[in-house]
């Protein structure tokens, strides 16, 4: 099986541009999925630290996939606390017990093992 030099280049161009296609989307995932859970972060910093973990130099992270893992939980950390904080917050429309069961499950949000460990792992990549 013999290439010409033309197909070869027009192969070699292809699967340059299908593989910056795909860095492209999963850049724009990962930028995206970083403004949601950490916004007001500086652009330099998320793309230094997209950068280290594309070439495996991260060390919070090994794959991209963890990485998109961590900030999915952490945009459901979000959810969950601030629909407790609502139910919290407003009063006139929970009873009591609800109220006191949403500060329970806050609480036991807040000081979950994991969900600190995901927060400190967040704090030391992106500062």
């Amino acid at each position: 099986f013999c290439c010409s030099p033309l197909h070869t280049c027009t192969f070699m161009s292809s699967l340059f541009r299908s593989t910056f296609r795909s860095n492209s989307k999963q850049w724009k995932c990962f930028q995206t999925l970083v403004d949601k859970a950490i916004p007001h972060l500086d652009r330099n910093i998320v793309k230094s630290v997209y950068k280290s973990i594309e070439n495996g130099r991260n060390e919070e992270w090994p794959s991209m996939k963890d990485a998109l893992n961590a900030l999915r939980l952490k945009l459901e950390f979000d959810d969950e606390t601030m629909r407790y904080q609502r139910v919290i917050e407003e009063t006139h429309h929970h009873s009591h017990a609800e109220i006191q069961c949403a500060k329970r499950h806050f609480a036991k949000l807040v000081i979950d093992g994991e969900n600190i460990q995901l927060l400190r792992a967040l704090e030391s990549t992106f500062e």
